[in-house]
């Protein structure tokens, strides 16, 4: 399942690979959206587009795209 398929406010995830790869992989490596974290969707702009997700204890906002790069297992 990837993080783009989640709905608001749904139990804690792990992230188990991010497919993608360069600048993109760094930035949200940066974000700590790196393999390992926890997250958790906060809340889904109105049009869908971006997403705020709880890495620890930040929220992040990242587009759609990017979110579906990003393969979850259930905690």
């Amino acid at each position: 399942m990837s993080l783009a398929e989640l709905k608001q406010k749904e139990r804690v995830y792990r992230i188990q690979s991010v497919f993608c790869s360069g600048v993109r992989l760094q930035r949200l490596c940066d974000l700590g959206l790196c393999v390992g974290s926890e997250v958790q969707i906060k809340c889904v702009a109105p049009m869908g587009d971006p997403i705020v997700v709880r890495v620890g204890d930040c929220d992040v906002a990242i587009r759609k795209a990017d979110a579906k790069s990003i393969v979850l297992v259930a905690v």
